[in-house]
C-alpha cells in the first residue's frame, strides 16, 4: 500500500509541523477526492478491474484523506491524533509487510490453513471491514473507533497478501 503509507506520512508531518499545506488537506476538494477514492476502490472491487492491493490501498487512501478534511475542522489545530494516527498507520502498514508478507513463501501449511480459515470467517470479510470503516468515519463523537477499524482493515489486508497464490482466495 505505498500510496497509503505516502499519504500517512505527509499528513503525519504536515499537521505535526503545523505547514500552511495543511489547509489543503482540510479543504473540501480533499474531502471529495477520498470520497472519489472510496467509490473508485469499492466500485472496483465489486466488478473486479482492480486487484486486491489496488482496491486495499486506493480505499485506505481514501478513507484518510477523507477522515483528516472532515474531522481535522471539528477538533483543535494541535490534536495529537492527527499526526498520530496517520503515522501509526504507516508504521502499521510497513511492519506488517516487512515481518509477514515479505516473507510469506516461509508459512509452514497449518499457518496458510489458519490463515485461509480466518480469511473465509464472516467476521473478518472485507465487506463488513469496510461498512464499519465507513460507518466510523461519520461519528466523530467515537474518535477511536476509525483507528481501530483502519488497523484491522491493515491486518486484513496483510492476511490477502499473504495468501496470494495459495489454494483458497481470501
Amino acid at each position: 500500500m505505498p500510496l497509503f503509507i505516502t499519504f500517512s506520512l505527509t499528513l503525519s508531518y504536515l499537521a505535526h509541523s503545523q505547514s500552511p499545506y495543511q489547509d489543503l488537506f482540510t479543504s473540501e476538494i480533499t474531502l471529495y477526492l477520498g470520497i472519489a477514492c472510496i467509490a473508485i476502490s469499492l466500485s472496483g472491487a465489486l466488478i473486479k478491474i482492480f486487484s486486491s492491493n489496488i482496491w486495499y490501498d486506493l480505499f485506505a487512501t481514501g478513507t484518510l484523506l477523507t477522515w483528516f478534511a472532515y474531522w481535522h475542522p471539528l477538533f483543535k489545530n494541535d490534536t495529537p491524533m492527527f499526526f498520530l494516527f496517520p503515522f501509526f498507520y504507516a508504521f502499521l502498514t510497513i511492519l506488517f509487510y516487512i515481518l509477514l508478507t515479505s516473507k510469506k513463501d516461509r508459512f509452514d501449511q497449518e499457518s496458510i490453513e489458519h490463515m485461509q480459515y480466518f480469511s473465509k470467517k464472516g467476521q473478518f470479510h472485507p465487506g463488513l471491514i469496510v461498512t464499519a470503516i465507513l460507518i466510523s468515519l461519520l461519528l466523530t463523537d467515537h474518535y477511536l473507533l476509525y483507528p481501530v477499524l483502519m488497523s484491522i482493515f491493515i491486518v486484513r489486508y496483510t492476511m490477502t497478501s499473504c495468501l496470494k497464490g495459495y489454494d483458497g482466495k481470501s
